[in-house]
């Protein structure tokens, strides 16, 4: 049961992927000696709605959305064994409710109170970097740019 409250403890924190939870207890058991298996262990995690990878995939998304682009969040997403299929389904109701572009714009404006005393072009270079850093697409960045020099 020591192995079922560390994975608990976990959840205390963040909600996790099922990819996650089993390289955890991949980890962990090799240190333990375990009286419940692994499959065990998710299958219980799921009986008790704690062990969701849609819900785990949604939160994700909504805490990284305000500052990344959709492009890292999915990567970010599969990284974490989250089925593309989940993935998809996710961003097609991400774009629904606030554009790539409002976000990056959004991530620019608050990044170019730095950059103000910058000549245009510098800004520019610095601008595209920070929002490709950011995971944005290329041309949503292009737009990003131009509309934030054309209004400045």
């Amino acid at each position: 049961m020591l192995l079922l409250q560390k994975v608990y403890r976990l959840f205390s924190f963040r909600d996790r992927s099922e990819k996650e939870i089993r390289d955890y207890l991949k980890v962990k058991s090799k240190n333990l000696k375990v009286k419940i298996g692994e499959n065990e262990i998710i299958e219980k995690l799921k009986e008790q709605g704690l062990l969701d990878d849609e819900k785990f995939a949604k939160a994700w998304v909504e805490s990284r959305r305000r500052k990344f682009g959709l492009r890292r969040i999915k990567q970010e997403l599969v990284q974490k064994g989250i089925d593309r299929e989940i993935v998809e389904s996710i961003m097609y109701q991400v774009l629904s409710i606030k554009s790539e572009e409002e976000v990056a714009k959004e991530a620019l404006e608050k990044k170019a109170r730095a950059w103000k005393s910058l000549e245009p072009l510098e800004f520019r270079k610095k601008a595209y970097g920070y929002l490709q850093r950011k995971g944005f697409e290329f041309e949503i960045v292009k737009k990003a740019v131009d509309n934030f020099l054309k209004k400045g």
